[in-house]
């Protein structure tokens, strides 16, 4: 099995985050924005693991 690269894990984590707080109650809907945002800090921290 092929090992993800840090981009396909950021996007799946950001899936799950955003799924995550559109479930939560007294929340408004995530918007492109928000996903935007959310990826680009998940994805920042994933790379930055591999120097850790």
């Amino acid at each position: 099995m092929e090992r993800k690269t840090d981009k396909e894990l950021a996007v799946e984590a950001t899936i799950e985050y955003i799924k995550s707080w559109n479930a939560a109650e007294h929340t408004s809907a995530a918007t492109t924005e928000d996903f935007t945002n959310a990826l680009k800090k998940i994805y920042s921290t994933i790379h930055a693991l591999d120097n850790m």
